[in-house]
């Protein structure tokens, strides 16, 4: 080997090195996060999810997406929602691995115990990081509404939230709006508000609002043209009785 040559072999290294490393900031993979408000509501008649539809590459960029994810058995008439707050990877994974094996997924019980035994394999930051209401849904069965609090999987009465809704602003809209028990159809109109205020005031909620209903004979359904359609008549007639409310004060 000549001097000339290992000079030259010595300057593609290192250009080689500094390529690299000019490189490496710039392909460094983003964690990908939702700051989501999704609210979760067991009614008399069913479930009913709500979620707004952005989604964040952690200080990049955003862009919009579905936040409720679904698994449905046709023979067995069974159908499983989730909406998620925190990492997408890991809404992701839970929902493929549970899709796999959805033939074990016949009751709340099962349901609680596969979503727990996912958690109990992944990283503490991850699961801490990360929220999803489940709701369940099969002929002859009770519909059953679950929430992740960290390793643990309970069932919820009522409504409850994940996200950048889990905050005292949509906490108080649910005191203020909703009485129980609450049928589908009230639930469409009271999470379809709540979440326009959330995508209003909290920083990181936005986009679209996705609704999905889950009846008690374990089909799903997205509201009607109708239905949407007399939200939104009831939400316009809602802020005008707030604002001529507060304007007689």
């Amino acid at each position: 080997l000549s001097f000339r040559e290992f000079c030259l072999i010595t300057i593609i290294y290192l250009k080689k090195s500094r390529d690299l490393t000019m490189i490496r900031p710039h392909t460094k993979l983003r964690e990908v996060r939702s700051m989501t408000i999704a609210i979760g509501f067991s009614c008399q008649d069913g479930i009913v999810l709500c979620a707004d539809r952005q989604v964040t590459f952690e200080g990049y960029h955003k862009y919009s997406e579905s936040k409720i994810y679904c698994i449905t058995v046709i023979e067995g008439h069974r159908t499983i929602l989730f909406s998620y707050s925190g990492d997408l990877a890991t809404m992701k994974a839970v929902h493929d691995k549970m899709a796999r094996e959805n033939e074990h997924l016949d009751s709340p019980e099962s349901i609680q115990s596969a979503i727990e035994k996912l958690l109990s394999e992944m990283p503490q930051e991850v699961v801490d990081g990360t929220s999803i209401l489940c709701a369940f849904s099969a002929r002859g069965a009770r519909p059953c509404l679950l929430k992740t609090c960290g390793y643990i999987v309970h069932p919820v009465s009522g409504c409850d939230f994940v996200g950048g809704g889990d905050s005292s602003v949509v906490r108080y809209l649910a005191d203020t709006l909703i009485t129980y028990p609450i049928s589908i159809n009230r639930a469409i109109l009271a999470g379809t508000y709540m979440v326009e205020q959330a995508k209003e005031y909290i920083d990181g909620c936005g986009g679209d609002t996705d609704i999905c209903t889950l009846s008690d004979d374990g089909s799903y359904a997205h509201p009607s043209p109708e239905m949407e359609k007399h939200t939104t008549e009831c939400l316009d007639n809602l802020r005008l009785l707030v604002k001529e409310y507060v304007s007689s004060w």
